[in-house]
């Protein structure tokens, strides 16, 4: 597996599969704020997102659907079937702590899957962006993956975070990409580099 990290264009390339690139703004976009943005099922998530509202910490949610990728030997792909996974990320800060979760949900077992997160920065005083964290999940035969990511804010300074989820499951021989992100709301948060 081959990564190549930018913050503004996340790549990834499996093993002559296909190469995932998510740019901002991402497939999915931000979520709704008043509830969350989340309207799924998974408990996982559920069960998340219902601390976090218990702690009063400030959070958002956006999910995108899984699609097939092209062939191995490319060109299109007849007659996929609907992968029934989707990829959901929430973004939440309490305090000084940025964490981002990435979660992979399927309605039936896949042969194998990889996720990332990255967790971006945005400093309004140069209109830049950089990259505060970045962690990847593998995993065989299953049904859920969760990769989390998380930064420790130096100071108050007003800041941006966003945070940007890509994944691949493979059934059998078809494998299926998705892609989302998430930023904070108010954008401009009291936690600083």
């Amino acid at each position: 597996m081959k990564i190549r990290k930018r913050w503004w264009a996340l790549c990834v390339a499996t093993a002559g599969l296909a190469t995932l690139c998510v740019a901002s703004p991402a497939q999915a976009a931000p979520g709704d704020a008043s509830d969350g943005g989340y309207s799924g099922d998974n408990p996982v998530i559920l069960a998340q997102i219902a601390k976090l509202k218990s702690e009063g910490a400030t959070y958002s949610v956006a999910s995108g659907s899984y699609t097939p990728t092209a062939a191995t030997k490319g060109g299109p792909v007849p007659n996929a079937f609907p992968s029934g996974c989707s990829l959901t990320v929430l973004l939440s800060r309490s305090g000084l702590l940025i964490e981002g979760d990435v979660y992979t949900s399927c309605s039936t077992a896949f042969t194998a899957g990889h996720q990332a997160a990255a967790l971006g920065h945005y400093n309004p005083n140069w209109g830049t962006w950089d990259e505060v964290g970045y962690n990847t999940t593998y995993a065989a035969i299953g049904t859920f993956m969760h990769t989390f990511v998380s930064y420790n804010c130096n100071n108050t300074n007003a800041s941006g975070y966003k945070v940007i989820g890509t994944g691949t499951v493979t059934f059998g021989n078809q494998s299926y990409t998705a892609s989302a992100y998430d930023e904070l709301t108010p954008f401009l948060q009291n936690c600083g580099t």
